[in-house]
């Protein structure tokens, strides 16, 4: 889409037009543009289109044979045809779409298609019905017209299912010119009528063995088209479902065919180890299955990793305790190999590394030893980063460091160079946060580790809470005090059998790393929660709610509900501050007064109560505005409301799509905040003087705080990422990233777009400011993380 913004001339270069053509052939939504918008290539855009078509259900095919027909001249131009049974038929608003198609997609393949389109050279047939879906079964006047006239050379078959091998072994058959083939989720419904060597082909379509260039199977019930006779140069399986489903039987059927395979890739999936616990089967699949190829004419082969690095260690301390990778390497090395190549599932340089150093060097040493072993990264190198998306990056109070983390990895840069100071992976984080002395503390597994930034070598780790107590991250939360000095970690457990129910709360100091000090709440009876605890801003408080009912008492307004306060800083355990007579859905500390405390009750109300004496300061009624007055707001409803950074101002998220503007000085409703909903992200300035508001599927809009009202939108071609946006520190600027990967710098207060930073290549998912407002960092979904200084951009 980048090159449709470029306006074009009539007279523009040929050579220059056909290489941006050559760049959109796989990105049909371009093509599609450009041949409803752009005049000067309409035409053009348009017979691009033609050369991949994709059919949806039987009515299509009717319609499509009826344009070829019509419009001879444009059959040739036709050279891939994606066949699929799902329907495109408009479903009734309010019904459920269907589950999975009712017709195989053997039945949409008809010959006057493909009579129609003679210079074909690729097809698709997908059904995606699953285990469950319609049996496929091909006509043999079907075969017997493709065996004579067609000219396709790839075949890709996803998810599509049979009684027996039969109809498949046979449809591959028939394709006299086949060269390439992709087999992916293929399922066999009845293996005992799956033997290769029972297909009876019929003497109208029988052809010589088929000799294929390449052959990919993924995530299919058998091994199907390693039929005898078969020959195939470059071969690729995955390590689930394809390698699992060659059993020593099976395996001695296609031998004749693995026998000539002169490249052999397997993929490796992470996540089936973490989810399924098969590590050791998966590898003992890979050994038991390489015996099977021939020593001389197998030259090469290639491991394919998929996921993150964090669960490749995973996967190698789940085999340090058995002889798996010992047993492969062995097999490995009896099979002569010109190379054996591992590709990592990374596009960064900087994971590459540690990707040699857990899985070559420190886990197949034989192999490394022998110098067979090479590493290569599958695509381009793009930027340093991590393997998955990006969900945090902070700042630290000094400007100098930088940390982003995704779901298994933190990595802490340097914002004077870009450089990294330190990489690793950590099992089941929790949280991430800078101290006041611009120290790292990182909650990961069962402990806190504490990082010296200016000595990576310097860290200090406190343990001491049991790893059943942070095991699942449902249960757990890790909240930073403002300060980054404390951290409070807190579980809830139950015990069914006593029908108790426990909440364990620990509090740690991160300057220096240790445990401070522990409290446990017990209750017995009905359903509970409690809400996340929070610090006070001036981190000596700590605050947390807890609410219990039976099943049956909420239709009775029978509840027990209670704020507990914990002054950390003294001995003595946390304090009942009040009761209440309905629900809490959240409470917070004032954000400038650690004296009073925000509650959100169900009854649509917030009190602002004090923290010594619990009293009732003030009180915000917002029942006027909901469509349930007197009656508990329904759950789904429920969104944690927003505070200004001076305490005097709120957001509450309304069921009708939007959000209520309050003040609680005065305990009025300021504005409706229109088409801000529950679905928004929402975020105030600095000063608070605006709001801004950020959807998925709109513009961001600044509201002003003290009327209300919309002051601008920041408008750009394609729509933010939702959560992607921040403030500058002096308010003076915002920072949006979105969807396309672009960062775009916008004037707070006429709305100007004043810089577009176009690094990243996915969209981004979050962005920071450093505290004096000079450098911005962004991070997106493929990993990658760019820090810029803004006095270089801006140029003040």
């Amino acid at each position: 889409m980048l090159y449709l913004l470029i306006p074009f001339r009539r007279h523009f270069p040929p050579e220059i037009q056909d290489h941006i053509f050559i760049d959109q052939l796989h990105d049909i939504g371009s093509l599609r543009s450009s041949a409803l918008t752009c005049q000067a290539w309409h035409v053009r855009s348009r017979l691009y289109l033609l050369q991949a078509i994709h059919v949806r259900g039987s009515k299509q095919v009717d319609e499509i044979c009826s344009f070829f027909r019509a419009h001879e001249s444009l059959r040739p131009l036709v050279r891939s045809v994606l066949i699929d049974a799902r329907s495109n038929e408009p479903r009734v608003l309010g019904s459920r779409p269907p589950s999975r198609p009712t017709v195989p997609v053997s039945q949409l393949v008809c010959t006057p298609l493909l009579n129609l389109l003679l210079n074909l050279h690729c097809w698709k047939l997908r059904q995606l019905g699953g285990i469950v879906g319609p049996l496929v079964a091909f006509h043999p006047s079907i075969l017997t017209y493709i065996s004579a006239h067609s000219d396709i050379e790839s075949l890709c078959l996803y998810g599509l299912q049979s009684s027996k091998l039969t109809p498949l072994v046979a449809l591959i058959t028939a394709l006299p010119r086949l060269k390439h083939l992709i087999c992916e989720h293929i399922f066999i419904v009845d293996p005992s009528q799956s033997s290769v060597l029972d297909v009876g082909f019929g003497p109208a379509y029988h052809r010589k063995p088929t000799k294929l260039h390449s052959l990919v199977v993924r995530s299919c019930s058998q091994c199907v088209l390693l039929h005898t006779g078969a020959t195939v140069q470059y071969l690729v399986l995955d390590s689930g479902r394809a390698l699992a489903a060659i059993s020593p039987s099976r395996l001695e059927r296609i031998q004749s065919a693995l026998a000539r395979v002169s490249s052999l890739t397997i993929e490796v999936h992470l996540n089936d180890f973490m989810e399924d616990r098969r590590s050791e089967d998966i590898i003992r699949h890979i050994d038991g299955v390489l015996p099977a190829f021939m020593p001389g004419v197998l030259q090469d082969m290639l491991l394919v990793f998929h996921g993150s690095s964090y669960r490749l260690q995973h996967l190698l301390q789940d085999l340090a305790s058995t002889d798996a990778l010992a047993s492969l390497q062995q097999t490995i090395l009896g099979l002569s190999l010109e190379s054996v190549t591992f590709s990592p599932a990374t596009t960064k340089q900087n994971r590459r590394s540690i990707f040699n150093e857990m899985l070559v060097k420190g886990s197949l040493p034989a192999l490394h030893q022998r110098q067979l072993v090479k590493t290569v990264l599958r695509e381009a190198v793009v930027g340093l980063g991590h393997d998955c998306p990006v969900r945090t990056i902070l700042a630290s109070p000094d400007g100098k460091w930088v940390a982003s983390a995704d779901e298994d990895s933190v990595i802490l840069w340097r914002t004077e160079d870009g450089s990294i100071v330190k990489d690793w992976n950590v099992p089941l984080l929790l949280g991430l946060v800078f101290t006041s002395e611009s120290r790292v503390a990182i909650w990961y597994s069962d402990r806190l580790v504490v990082q010296d930034m200016e000595d990576p070598s310097d860290s200090e780790s406190v343990a001491g809470v049991p790893l059943a107590m942070v095991q699942d991250s449902t249960r757990t939360t890790c909240v930073w005090s403002p300060d980054g000095t404390l951290c409070a970690l807190s579980r809830w457990d139950s015990d069914p059998q006593t029908n108790t129910f426990l909440f364990h709360i620990r509090i740690y100091r991160t300057e220096p790393a240790e445990a401070m000090s522990y409290h446990q709440l017990r209750a017995s009876g009905g359903h509970r929660e409690i809400t996340y605890p929070i610090f006070s801003h001036d981190s000596r408080r700590l605050l947390f709610t807890y609410n219990s009912w039976m099943p049956d008492d909420l239709a009775d307004g029978e509840f027990e509900s209670a704020s507990w306060i914990w002054d950390i800083l003294s001995t003595a355990p946390p304090r009942k501050l009040m009761s209440f007579g309905t629900l809490v859905h959240c409470s917070t500390f004032n954000p400038v007064n650690s004296a009073q405390v925000f509650i959100t009750l169900s009854d649509h109300t917030i009190q602002v109560r004090d923290v010594a004496s619990g009293i009732v300061l003030a009180k915000l009624n917002t029942a006027a505005e909901f469509p349930w007055p007197g009656e508990r707001i329904p759950e789904r409803f429920f969104w944690q409301p927003l505070y200004s950074p001076d305490g005097k101002h709120v957001v509450i998220s309304c069921p009708d799509g939007n959000s209520l503007l309050c003040n609680l000085e005065s305990g009025a409703t300021t504005s409706t905040l229109i088409g801000v909903s529950d679905t928004s992200w929402v975020m105030f300035s600095p000063d608070a003087t605006q709001i801004l508001s950020t959807t998925p599927d709109a513009p961001a809009q600044l509201w002003n705080t003290n009327t209300g009202q919309p002051v601008l939108s920041l408008h750009a071609h394609i729509h933010q990422v939702f959560k992607a946006a921040s403030f500058s520190p002096d308010g003076r600027y915002i920072a949006a990233g979105y969807k396309d990967g672009t960062v775009r710098m916008w004037d707070s207060q006429d709305g100007t777009c004043l810089a577009v930073f176009t690094e990243h290549l996915a969209p981004v998912t979050c962005l920071t400011f450093t505290p004096d407002g000079e450098i911005l960092c962004s991070a997106a979904e493929d990993g990658t993380v760019y820090i810029r200084r803004l006095r270089d951009t801006l140029g003040h």
